[in-house]
């Protein structure tokens, strides 16, 4: 498992040499008759996973990248972070004003409950962390967020 600890910067420092998203100008869709349909004519701002997850880091403890070249400066005022790869949410809940989670590192198989106020869990498209807390919850496509 690999774990990085760093006093996180201010939200919105971080230095990349270009834009977090993409603007894209919506596309036009034309019936059968060769008619243009309405949709969804609003403009849509995307970005990708690897981008914004590379802004995190810089962001949080510091690991530099292609996409973020320059981490931000620490200042005594940040909180500390804690990143972690190659574990398993097997549980979450919320305890008030933090979240307390139990997670298992892959490797060894070690099982560790922490506490924070405030979680990041990547799974995927599995869901598991969604299925872990809120397993009533019908998932369902919402289409592009």
């Amino acid at each position: 498992m690999s774990q990085s600890s760093r006093s996180s910067p201010a939200p919105g420092t971080a230095k990349m040499p270009r834009p977090f998203a993409l603007t894209c100008i919506p596309p036009i869709k034309f019936n059968i008759q060769g008619k243009p349909m309405l949709e969804h004519m609003q403009t849509m701002v995307m970005t990708c996973w690897t981008l914004l997850s590379k802004a995190l880091r810089a962001n949080f403890d510091g690991v530099t990248s292609i996409a973020v070249p320059v981490a931000p400066e620490l200042r005594t005022s940040d909180g500390t972070v804690k990143y972690r790869s190659g574990s398993r949410v097997t549980a979450g809940k919320d305890v008030g004003d933090r979240v307390e989670i139990r997670y298992e590192d892959i490797d060894s198989q070690v099982k560790t409950t922490i506490s924070a106020n405030l979680f990041i869990v990547a799974d995927g498209s599995n869901f598991s962390m969604r299925n872990l807390l809120g397993p009533e919850v019908e998932h369902s496509y919402a289409g592009y967020i």
